[in-house]
């Protein structure tokens, strides 16, 4: 009975690990020549470590960010990453990590193809002391002592291999698209805003007249103009007459005599008639 248990245990745990693997190869996929997405954060990262024909070219802070910011492939838009960011290639490489060239410590998801296990990261410090330094974060790839540590590098004086980053051409053109819809839809609501606010300041001058017997009173039910006069009020009704031959389109009166010549309705669907 207990070894029945154990086994329902550990083909459970199999299963659940299983599916958790094969979750992480699916997250990352080569989108284009040279460019590997992260379908889960939505990220477009370089395939590639910056390297020159026959070795891997390591480079300083100012010149990790130029080379991403010149960088043209597949459209550009790209940047240094984050440590947060650069930190998913160690944390999130999963069933799917592959060793670095040069370092078989150095862990990334598939696809990669790093020479080392320092990247450039987009951020600074500045230490105080004899000297004054500004300090730029790398990330450690590395599954050994350092790994997925971030370290600081002196600007000029320190080297790392660069990696560069950019949101989805997809996510960016449907950011935009979302930015563009909320602008609509916040101007809409100014407007509605706006004429709910012309309507509440007719009212408190008309509504007076509006409930007023004898008030020759107009109300526009597109593509049609009634006139009338205030009959007689009840709470919060009133008794309109409609005035024969008064119904009106945008050509002019509208023969015959509208029926019901009497109705009931409220005031503020009404206005006093110029």
């Amino acid at each position: 009975m207990g070894r029945c248990i154990l086994g329902g245990v550990m083909a459970l745990f199999s299963l659940m690990v299983g599916g958790a693997m094969a979750q992480d190869r699916d997250r990352w996929q080569l989108a284009a020549s040279g460019v590997v997405e992260d379908v889960l954060s939505g990220l477009q990262w370089t395939q590639n470590g910056t390297y020159r024909i026959g070795a891997f070219d390591h480079k300083n802070w100012n010149l990790a960010r130029n080379y991403c910011a010149r960088l043209t492939l597949e459209g550009g838009g790209w940047e240094l990453p984050s440590v947060d960011q650069l930190s998913e290639l160690y944390v999130g490489a999963g069933d799917s990590r592959v060793p670095c060239r040069g370092r078989r410590t150095c862990v990334v998801p598939g696809h990669f193809n790093i020479g080392w296990d320092e990247i450039w990261a987009d951020e600074t410090r500045v230490s105080y002391g004899t000297r004054r330094w500004n300090h730029a974060a790398k990330y450690n790839l590395s599954s050994g002592r350092y790994g997925g540590k971030s370290g600081w590098g002196v600007i000029g004086h320190s080297w790392a291999e660069v990696l560069c980053v950019r949101p989805t051409p997809g996510g960016v053109v449907a950011m935009k698209r979302e930015r563009e819809r909320a602008q609509r839809q916040a101007f809409i609501e100014q407007v509605e805003q706006e004429r709910l606010e012309r309507e509440r300041v007719r009212l408190d001058v008309e509504l007076p007249l509006l409930t007023s017997r004898g008030t020759r009173i107009c109300k526009v039910v597109a593509p049609y103009t009634f006139t009338g006069y205030v009959d007689d009020v009840s709470e919060d009704r009133a008794r309109i007459r409609i005035l024969v031959n008064s119904v009106a389109d945008a050509h002019g009166i509208v023969p015959g005599s509208p029926s019901p010549e009497v109705i009931w309705d409220r005031p503020s669907n009404w206005r006093v008639c110029e």
